[in-house]
């Protein structure tokens, strides 16, 4: 489990790379924050899977499919909500700096999403 965990966030830190790097160049297009976080967060979402389904979470490759994606999408929703509900409060409200609201909100997505990883990937093992 702890080798899982650490494969789960180097592939977190692939995802939030490019998450972070996707919402500034949708920020830079003058696109609006909560839409921008909205389409990053989706695209890392299935980049997510696919990292975790080929490297974390390599027992369940053989499950993969279109269908098994999108689920996997829909149950880190929960993650995702959160991660969105939080960088809009932290940087509409409290009008705290892009990164650090991008941060906070990522560790608390983080953790809700490995909990539902685990048990989604190990379920359709």
């Amino acid at each position: 489990m702890v080798i899982r965990y650490i494969k789960f966030c180097f592939a977190g830190l692939i995802t939030a790379v490019f998450d972070y790097n996707f919402l500034r160049f949708l920020l830079n297009l003058s696109i609006p924050s909560l839409f921008a976080k909205s389409v990053s967060w989706t695209l890392s979402a299935f980049i997510s899977y696919f990292i975790n389904i080929n490297f974390a979470f390599s027992t369940s490759r053989s499950r993969a499919s279109p269908k098994a994606g999108l689920l996997f999408v829909l149950s880190q929703g929960v993650g995702g909500i959160a991660q969105l509900a939080s960088f809009s409060i932290l940087y509409h409200f409290f009008e705290w700096s892009l990164n650090v609201s991008f941060s906070v909100a990522l560790v608390l997505g983080s953790i809700l999403n490995f909990m539902f990883t685990s048990t989604f990937l190990s379920r359709n093992a």
